[in-house]
């Protein structure tokens, strides 16, 4: 699939690599909601769902890589 934008940028998606991709993050993080990668897969961003009630609930980041 190729399209091409207002700029004159083409962008090729390759539908096959998308799947693969997903389907590698369901897998790898079967609780995460989202998993967004970054600077070639070196940088994962995830999105979870923590309960009103679990102990990482306003904890902050720093913290939290220390458990």
């Amino acid at each position: 699939f190729k399209e091409k934008n207002i700029l004159g940028f083409s962008l090729i998606v390759n539908p096959e690599l998308l799947a693969a991709r997903a389907i590698a993050n369901i897998i790898d993080f079967p609780n995460a909601l989202s998993v967004e990668r970054f600077a070639g897969g070196l940088v994962s961003l995830m999105e979870f769902k923590v309960r009103n009630f679990s102990n990482i609930c306003q904890m902050s980041i720093a913290d939290f890589r220390k458990k």
